[in-house]
């Protein structure tokens, strides 16, 4: 009986690298989207914040 460990490639592994790679930079880019949209978005609240409330004293 062979371990399915003994028969992987370095093909396998430079495959699966790269996937890996991958899911980590797609993660890494939605979280710099979201960060940047969330920034957006409190910047718009705090501008109409101002125009209809006034500046804070």
């Amino acid at each position: 009986m062979d371990l399915a460990s003994a028969t992987r490639t370095g093909g396998d592994l430079g495959a699966a690298s790269a996937g890996v790679g991958a899911v980590v930079l797609a993660a890494g880019a939605t979280g710099f989207a979201s960060f940047r949209s969330a920034r957006a978005t409190r910047a718009r609240i705090n501008l109409a914040r101002a125009e209809f409330l006034g500046p804070a004293s």
